[in-house]
């Protein structure tokens, strides 16, 4: 593997909360009705065939005890508090009108002043408004109302080994020398950024953000990177292509591709008279089917939202920065954990302790 010098300095690695872990309880309105035991399932029959279905608050469990009273004493072991529907998809009126209309029921609706478990007692009651993800979430949602708790899979605390740990330190290590050299002004985002694979532990690419050197928008340090890794997989695809196969660039193409990989941040396209079907075999045969799958990119300041998309784009298993932004695309927007996105990726945020 690449890379067998030990890494001078450590680092702390703190993985950097998903959005869903930061939530703060927030409820809606459902309407309820406290039933006997033994009418609970004739209730939930009618709430499933008469009423609106629960949407979007499928971890909110349908039913609940009643809490004790006062003194401590249960006025009805047996009585029990039934989730009819939700409070945005139906009037009051029209869910008295429903349930007085219903012949297969059988359950009287009761009066404000009347007691008994032979009645149906309606009102509403506030239910958590998304799914408790920590534990701590859970103990808070729950006095509120029984809910479901599935912890994310993600949320499990990272344990690196003592060589990929070295690893991680020795990538981290080369941003912090690069931060010796010139320093970049002026840009909001990673001033240096670094790429390698966790697998071979190479390093597969690093850059300055460029954007007010070149004054171009698109010249930051992530993406410069990205251009790199595919400039290299652009040039080892048409190595792979069979022999005999001309693969036909078109001029303007070429001579950028050689003088300056980085002047598009996107690989060089070929020709359409170029062998189709060699090419697919060609590209079926790379390594993963992303630009970036599955790589480690190593940043010295938080990226901006910009480039985390298009770490979100590129497919990255992990990003490692050292310095956060309040504004930045992980800090302020979650890019490496929205639930809109249809990639997700873990960030660390690294200290130096040595």
């Amino acid at each position: 593997m690449a890379g067998d010098t030990a890494a001078v300095m450590d680092f702390t690695l703190d993985r950097v909360p998903v959005a869903e872990e930061t939530q703060r309880l927030e409820t809606q309105l459902v309407y309820t009705a406290s039933v006997a035991a033994k009418q609970v399932s004739r209730v939930l029959q009618f709430a499933a065939k008469r009423l609106p279905k629960l949407e979007g608050i499928e971890h909110v469990k349908r039913v609940k005890r009643i809490a004790a009273d006062t003194e401590g004493r249960r006025r009805d072991s047996e009585l029990l508090q039934v989730v009819l529907c939700q409070c945005n998809k139906i009037t009051r009126a029209q869910l008295d009108a429903t349930v007085e209309a219903d012949t297969e029921l059988q359950v009287p609706v009761a009066k404000e002043e009347e007691e008994g478990d032979g009645t149906l007692r309606i009102a509403t009651h506030r239910v958590p408004n998304t799914a408790p993800c920590t534990r701590a979430q859970f103990d808070e949602w729950r006095a509120l109302w029984p809910v479901a708790y599935r912890p994310l899979s993600q949320l499990k605390p990272p344990v690196f080994g003592a060589q990929e740990r070295a690893y991680v330190c020795r990538n981290l290590e080369l941003v912090v020398r690069m931060c010796e050299g010139p320093r970049v002004l002026g840009t909001r985002c990673a001033e240096f950024v670094v790429v390698a694979s966790p697998v071979t532990q190479a390093v597969l690419a690093k850059s300055a953000d460029r954007a007010a050197v070149d004054r171009h928008p698109l010249r930051h340090a992530v993406m410069c990177c990205i251009a790199i890794v595919a400039e290299t997989e652009t040039k080892k695809v048409l190595a792979d292509c069979d022999e005999g196969v001309e693969e036909k660039i078109e001029p303007s193409d070429a001579a950028t591709t050689t003088a300056d990989p980085l002047s598009s941040l996107v690989p060089a396209k070929r020709s359409a008279s170029s062998a189709v079907s060699n090419n697919e075999d060609a590209l079926s045969s790379s390594d993963g089917g992303y630009l970036c799958e599955g790589l480690d990119v190593f940043a010295s300041r938080e990226p901006c939202t910009m480039c985390c998309m298009a770490l979100v784009h590129s497919r990255i298993g992990r990003l490692f920065f050292i310095e956060p932004k309040e504004d930045g695309g992980i800090s302020y927007h979650s890019i490496h954990s929205l639930k809109a996105l249809n990639h997700h990726f873990t960030a660390f945020q690294c200290t130096q302790t040595k």
